[in-house]
């Protein structure tokens, strides 16, 4: 019985009508070349970060100067927009950042066109911290690594690294490159005892006179019948010699101490 269901099955019909079988198996390769060609491919799968980020900048200020000056009037600005399921805030000397976290019944760029309107009702922002910056969060996707080595010291390694990803950046298909594995450039500014002692300087003075004098400020903005231009005055400090012209102390008439022989490394 099972012998005469194999005469009579679709295989026996394959076998007594082969035209038939080379025909779905032309058919079943030409599918597969068609999905091959059209298949989408990536690393990742689609995801969406519903979280809108507020960055916050503010020169010189100690963490808890930052968390009562600008982070908690922050907070009480953002617990009026609907659809904020949690506020997360990190505060660092110097700068702070607040996540919103995005209730799915929200859409993420309505959340984030509200939190802007809220951050801008705030009108009492410390003078030198720099304007919010406020974005929705995005996943990016890795692609590759490129690995850079030869035999050079650690700041010319960072400066061909450099000049490398400059190069890439140019190609039309590549968005974005970040360095890893390199040192942020850092200063070191050493004083002489000295002179210290002679202008009657302390070292903490020192440091508050570069802190406030080496910073970038917002200046406002000033509206025309073309649009509005944001004003910004540039003041930071990069290298010895700007560093040298930093005024250490200033006198009630006026005179400033500057150009004190200072030692600056990077």
């Amino acid at each position: 019985m099972a012998r005469a269901d194999m005469h009579t099955g679709v295989i026996a019909w394959f076998i007594h009508n082969p035209v038939a079988a080379n025909l779905m198996m032309m058919l079943i390769v030409i599918l597969g070349f068609v999905s091959a060609f059209s298949m989408r491919t990536q690393a990742l799968p689609d995801q969406q970060l519903d979280q809108v980020v507020i960055e916050l900048i503010y020169p010189g200020a100690s963490p808890g100067e930052i968390e009562s000056t600008v982070v908690t009037k922050l907070e009480d600005a953002l617990r009026g927009v609907q659809g904020i399921s949690e506020m997360l805030a990190v505060v660092r000397e110097g700068s702070a950042r607040i996540t919103l976290e995005v209730s799915s019944d929200f859409d993420v760029q309505d959340i984030l066109d509200e939190a802007k309107l809220a951050v801008d009702r705030v009108s009492s922002f410390p003078a030198t911290m720099e304007k919010p910056r406020i974005y929705k969060r995005e996943i990016e996707s890795l692609v590759m690594f490129v690995q850079v080595y030869g035999d050079l010291d650690e700041r010319a390694m960072k400066s061909f690294a450099a000049s490398v990803r400059d190069e890439l950046l140019q190609l039309p298909t590549v968005t974005s490159i970040e360095l890893f594995g390199a040192r942020p450039y850092e200063i070191s500014i050493e004083l002489n005892k000295a002179q210290l002692r002679q202008y009657d300087l302390t070292l903490q003075e020192v440091a508050t006179a570069i802190r406030n004098s080496s910073l970038d400020l917002p200046a406002g903005s000033l509206k025309t019948d073309s649009g509005t231009i944001l004003l910004r005055a540039q003041g930071q400090a990069y290298d010895q010699f700007e560093f040298e012209k930093v005024p250490l102390r200033v006198r009630a008439d006026g005179t400033r101490l500057i150009q004190l022989p200072i030692l600056a490394t990077q």
